[in-house]
């Protein structure tokens, strides 16, 4: 697995509003179906995607705990600065 994005566009995509998540927009990025919902499979998605970060050194050893907050949102948007391409999870 890559990190992902595939077929949206990620500057347009709000994923935290007011320090909050926004479910759907980070469903989409991670790529599980966008229902709204922060259950298991968007957890488990976002923690793939936080290990791939880590991976990259965009995000501390241990931050794997599978919630999108300002951390996670702080490196991906440093990820997505550095012009890293983009495959879908999926």
């Amino acid at each position: 697995q890559t990190v992902a994005a595939g077929a949206i566009n990620v500057a347009s995509v709000t994923l935290l509003k007011n320090g909050k998540p926004v479910v759907t927009g980070i469903q989409q990025l991670v790529g599980v179906d966008d229902d709204g919902i922060y259950g298991p499979k968007t957890q488990a998605a976002v923690k793939e995607f936080q290990k791939e970060l880590i991976a990259g050194g965009y995000l501390p050893s241990g931050s794997d705990d599978g919630i999108w907050g300002q951390q996670t949102d702080d490196a991906f948007r440093k990820y997505v600065n550095n012009n890293v391409s983009f495959t879908s999870v999926n």
